[in-house]
């Protein structure tokens, strides 16, 4: 009878000594989940975005267009910026960033750094001086911004735009690399020469010299893109102390980098960064075509690591000073990112509602190109 009931006893510890694991494990889970959420994009695994502690603010409501919205904004004499450098990266959402900045352009009538005829990349000359739009009169003031591709040159951009605010934009280089291959032909290219896996046969010496030879003087577009547009030429690209070094300059000359794959919280970060409203940050997703294509194999994952060595190292980076200037953030960032996605969808409802027939929506939709055109006739109508 004794050990029968010395049984039972040993039978309820054992439950109870289950139980309270089987609880331990289920609230660390959670714990892990509320503290970590972990996003997936383009079949991409993000980095942990880390919780955020943001510092109170006072609450001030306004009103606009009838709708009362919640600004979080610390009370602030700052001003609004008049002269900024955007270091528009390839196939990394710029599209996108630059028709906010030349929409803004316009509209507060700020002065562009164009190429004539509007054409995409700002060249340097073989006297190291930038081929742009010079306008000799006297009623021209300086220029303001640049949303151009414009190769990074900080001696060259201080000159053009004197004191302004300088941000960029990264994406994973996983993504960019497979968002550059289609973009500009490396698939198709490879596809008519009978290939049947064109991203395994990119990396295979022979496919790799027929493509080489093609396109030799634009391989900046698919190798290392990003970094090579802030300034980091190829013969740099697989130095890691030269790598090193260009990444401790941006980090010191940089004021924002954004992240695609946070693109609002981006937008809020440089929101802040500008002192502009939520109204200036409205924005239209343009040359997105991933629905038609292969996805990324896995087989050419680690092949893109060594081919993009440069990039993974930048993008790593930045990617953790990012979250850190969010967890720094002065005032409530996620309610400042719930405005902002809100304002998004009512500025988009209200275009779709009218099929973007007014200027405003129009602009918005309109595509990077024809936009760049419209701000290089204003601008050239009104400066002199």
């Amino acid at each position: 009878m004794e050990a029968h009931h010395k049984n039972k006893i040993r039978s309820f510890l054992l439950i109870v000594l289950v139980g309270g694991i089987l609880l331990s494990i289920y609230l660390i889970q959670n714990f892990w989940r509320s503290d970590f959420r972990i996003r997936f994009r383009n079949n991409q695994l993000g980095v942990p975005r880390p919780p955020i502690e943001t510092n109170p603010v006072e609450h001030v409501a306004h009103q606009e267009e009838g709708i009362n919205h919640i600004s979080t904004e610390p009370k602030s004499t700052c001003l609004p910026a008049r002269n900024f450098v955007f270091i528009k990266t390839r196939k990394t959402g710029g599209s996108t960033t630059s028709n906010i900045l030349f929409r803004y352009g316009m509209r507060n009538n700020l002065t562009a750094v164009l190429q004539e005829k509007a054409k995409a990349f700002i060249n340097m000359t073989s006297a190291n001086t930038p081929d742009i739009v010079h306008y000799g009169c006297s009623s021209f003031k300086g220029y303001n911004y640049i949303a151009n591709h414009m190769q990074y040159n900080r001696a060259v951009m201080d000159q053009l735009v004197p004191n302004a605010k300088f941000f960029t934009i990264l994406r994973s280089p996983y993504q960019q690399f497979h968002s550059a291959f289609y973009w500009y032909g490396y698939y198709d290219r490879l596809v008519a020469k009978g290939s049947k896996h064109p991203f395994d046969d990119f990396f295979k010496s022979t496919s790799e010299r027929i493509v080489r030879e093609q396109i030799v003087k634009t391989l900046s577009r698919i190798k290392n893109s990003q970094s090579w547009m802030l300034g980091l030429n190829p013969e740099y690209q697989d130095d890691e102390t030269a790598v090193d070094l260009k990444i401790k300059e941006l980090d010191r000359g940089l004021d924002l980098v954004m992240l695609l794959e946070y693109y609002e919280e981006s937008l809020v970060l440089l929101k802040r960064l500008l002192c502009w409203n939520d109204d200036d940050m409205f924005y239209y997703v343009s040359k997105a075509h991933g629905s038609e294509q292969m996805p990324l194999p896995h087989s050419v994952e680690s092949k893109i690591e060594k081919w993009n060595s440069a990039d993974f190292k930048l993008y790593n980076h930045f990617n953790k000073t990012f979250w850190r200037k969010v967890k720094n953030y002065n005032g409530d960032f996620e309610r400042d990112l719930e405005n902002l996605r809100t304002k998004q969808r009512d500025a988009l409802g209200r275009c779709e509602e009218t099929n973007y027939a007014n200027e405003f929506c129009t602009y918005l939709k309109l595509d990077n190109v024809d936009l760049r055109k419209i701000a290089f006739q204003k601008q050239r109508d009104s400066v002199c």
